[in-house]
């Protein structure tokens, strides 16, 4: 992607499809203003430049409209859309992408894999740890793959408030 916004200081990841809404939730009314441009007024209000990336042309339309700096894409994973905002970050002075997130959260390949089949596959932290570290031999040491695991699991469980970690329907 050649398209690089400078200044930003928060990436808004706008690309979910909701399914179960119905309709772009996103584009909602919501006292008078769209539910996205709510979120970004509250970001700018904090004194951050957001970056909206999203899969909606109609988002990017309505971003375009606002003066919002965006980025659309049409990546099939969950986590493409994080992927696109980081790309489109400033470099620093050596040409590198000037962000910490896999220092936070591991490598992205192992990341990735662990979202993919703990999400898909359903397999649990015992056996995730197995495939990874059989998928990753050579590339990664055993102890790192269990860190950033127990860091994934932490995180997902804790923070992911808008994902269930248990099967959907009647319990």
């Amino acid at each position: 992607m050649s398209t690089m916004i400078r200044d930003i200081g928060c990436v808004v990841m706008a690309s979910g499809l909701s399914a179960r809404y119905g309709k772009n939730k996103l584009l909602e009314d919501l006292g008078g203003r769209a539910v996205i441009l709510r979120a970004v007024d509250s970001l700018e209000a904090a004194g951050l430049v957001p970056l909206v990336v999203t899969r909606s042309e109609a988002v990017a339309a309505l971003m375009a409209r606002e003066g919002i700096a965006c980025v659309r894409h049409d990546g099939p994973l969950k986590s493409d859309t994080m992927h696109v905002g980081i790309k489109a970050l400033p470099p620093d002075a050596a040409g590198r992408i000037s962000q910490k997130t896999e220092e936070s959260i591991g490598p992205y390949a192992l990341h990735d894999f662990f979202l993919y089949h703990t999400l898909e596959t359903g397999v649990g932290p015992a056996r995730l740890c197995a495939m990874a570290e059989r998928s990753f031999e050579g590339v990664y040491a055993p102890d790192e793959i269990r860190k950033w695991l127990r860091t994934f699991y932490k995180r997902f469980l804790n923070q992911q408030y808008k994902r269930s970690s248990g099967p959907e329907g009647p319990q």
